[in-house]
């Protein structure tokens, strides 16, 4: 039994939006289309750099999103460029949170280990996402109140559409991190064990919980005891003259 970091920072998938939040903020100083052709190209380096330990399924579709982009005759004004980027970016996240656990189902048979990264890939990609998702649906529920209710606030205009759909992507990327941490922290202290197969090949390791213990079917978890001798005596535990057991 050991005690390991559960998940590494490499589970961090949202690191996939840096090209979008790179495109942001390029667009505040040169113009919107070479802001788009700055994070597309950061988005194409970084999956040429990619080290494949985990699939950078947000990065590719930030990164594709970003090239497509460029073909939309919108980003004419600067000011609704990090708007457009936002939408375009949550596109695929929403696909991903919708589609994504079928996907990784089908994916689960027959097992092997490109499958099993690739499945690991999807279900921290989702997470990712979903925290996306939520905070661009209030960013669109914020639009549609000032819209409604307070147009004429001056300063709102900016806020709304330059401002916050780089914090949202910023946030995202920091949550994700802290939920990681938050999760390694809390499981910092249980101890795993190793799971075998029926021909003893050990498959991986799985936490001694006694919850998992009773109800994983499946899974076989060897026992090792160990018996203390000297002297040609075994050593055991004192037990009451009435136990039979």
């Amino acid at each position: 039994m050991n005690h390991t970091q559960v998940l590494s920072p490499k589970f961090n998938l949202s690191l996939g939006f840096l090209p979008g939040v790179v495109a942001m903020i390029a667009g505040f100083f040169i113009k919107p289309d070479i802001a788009l052709y700055a994070g597309a190209g950061l988005g194409l380096l970084l999956c040429l750099l990619n080290p494949h330990r985990m699939l950078p399924l947000l990065l590719y579709g930030t990164t594709g999103m970003l090239l497509l982009t460029m073909w939309i005759p919108f980003f004419q004004s600067s000011d609704r460029l990090p708007l457009l980027i936002e939408g375009s970016i949550a596109c695929p996240s929403l696909l991903l949170l919708l589609f994504g656990q079928k996907w990784a189902n089908h994916l689960s048979h027959p097992s092997n280990e490109q499958r099993r990264k690739f499945i690991q890939s999807i279900e921290a990609a989702i997470v990712s996402a979903r925290i996306l998702v939520v905070l661009v649906l209030l960013h669109l529920v914020l639009l549609l109140i000032a819209h409604f209710f307070a147009s004429d606030i001056p300063g709102l205009h900016t806020f709304l559409f330059e401002t916050m759909p780089l914090g949202i992507f910023i946030a995202t990327i920091l949550l994700n991190q802290m939920g990681l941490c938050y999760f390694n922290k809390r499981l910092r202290r249980i101890s795993f064990v190793p799971v075998v197969n029926t021909l003893g090949n050990v498959i991986g390791k799985k936490p001694l919980l006694a919850t998992i213990l009773r109800s994983d079917k499946k899974a076989i978890f060897p026992v090792v005891r160990i018996a203390i001798t000297a002297y040609n005596m075994l050593y055991l535990l004192p037990r009451p003259q009435t136990c039979f057991c």
